[in-house]
């Protein structure tokens, strides 16, 4: 079964209602830009992403009384605005009764087809095991439906895009090889392999790019460095180069790159390059990647492990998912092999 997930929702939104008093809650837009033709060699469309995730329940965070539909917080005593700990307000007068005790007294909760959170409509929320509906967003794409009328967003356990290569879908990556190398999809990974030549290079990227506020993860496989072996796991706006700031090669990226025969941290932004050794004559085996990009910074994780957090040259603009290699002008002794069980990218 192929299972390859990428957002592709413009401007969605979503309302729900929370019970007799309670206010709606909104999804914020998603937004999906073209790119100009020839800005990337492995760019259709850009995500932006910076403003994904659900509006901030400041209220229901802080609120002893209950929440307002403006969500403001009131003392949560008033017949027509009952609740507690920051719950939706309850307007007990509607089935004439009155407010005791941040609850409005005789009244028998109602949560059945309601979303976990909700007002029950007597001053308290629906909470898991009343009826009410939990919403599931694991391992959807955000902006899909979260299964209780409400949409996936920043936080909620979905993705932006996820691959385990079952199959190598071109609608979502675009492939260029030269000088004998290949990329193809076998035993669910990726395959990129390159011959023992000059100038052999394989680039493997999203045709859709991803803002600051990201996070990528991947499960890869990297065969031993080497000279004359270079190689990019990550965000960049370029195949890889031959070194950090070569042209051509990635002007703006946050990756992990191989170096000859060494690891490297890279951060780019606008061929600024702060381009950090991980390690010496790195040897092959799977690794867990992880890049975490902000505004400010971008943090590189290496097999569940915080490797560094680079706040220099941290690029600012959106950008593919690429895995990239390349053998320079001169041959490398050996062929060499990027393999991907699966990539995931998170808001």
């Amino acid at each position: 079964m192929i299972k390859v997930w990428i957002w592709t929702v413009a401007g969605m939104a979503a309302a729900l209602l929370l019970g007799a008093c309670a206010g709606s809650r909104s999804v914020p837009d998603f937004a999906v830009t073209p790119v100009a033709d020839g800005a990337s060699d492995a760019r259709d469309l850009q995500v932006d992403v910076a403003d994904l995730g659900a509006d901030a329940p400041t209220c229901q965070a802080t609120c002893n009384g209950c929440c307002q539909p403006d969500d403001t917080c009131v003392a949560g005593t008033a017949d027509n605005a009952c609740g507690a700990a920051g719950s939706p307000c309850a307007n007990c007068t509607l089935v004439n009764l009155m407010c005791g005790s941040n609850y409005c007294q005789g009244c028998t909760a109602d949560c059945a087809s309601k979303r976990c959170g909700a007002s029950d409509g007597c001053g308290g929320s629906c909470q898991p095991g009343s009826g009410c509906c939990t919403p599931s967003c694991s391992d959807k794409t955000c902006g899909t439906s979260d299964g209780c009328g409400g949409s996936c967003s920043a936080g909620s356990g979905c993705h932006l895009l996820y691959d385990d290569f079952n199959t190598l879908d071109t609608s979502v990556w675009a492939v260029a090889v030269s000088t004998g190398a290949s990329a193809a999809v076998a035993s669910g990974e990726l395959r990129i392999t390159l011959p023992a030549a000059a100038n052999a290079y394989a680039d493997v990227a999203t045709k859709m790019s991803f803002g600051p506020t990201t996070t990528l993860e991947a499960r890869v496989y990297l065969s031993a460095g080497q000279f004359y072996d270079h190689r990019g796991l990550g965000f960049a706006n370029a195949r890889i180069g031959d070194s950090c700031g070569a042209s051509p090669g990635e002007r703006d990226a946050a990756q992990w790159r191989g170096q000859d025969d060494d690891l490297y941290r890279q951060s780019a932004r606008a061929s600024q390059h702060a381009c950090t050794k991980h390690a010496d004559a790195y040897a092959a085996g799977w690794h867990t990647i992880k890049i975490v990009r902000s505004a400010a910074s971008v943090a590189f994780y290496l097999d569940g492990q915080l490797a560094y957090t680079e706040q220099n040259n941290v690029p600012s603009a959106s950008l593919p998912v690429r895995f990239s290699a390349y053998t320079f002008t001169s041959a490398p002794g050996q062929s060499l092999q990027i393999r991907v069980d699966w990539v995931r990218v998170t808001p």
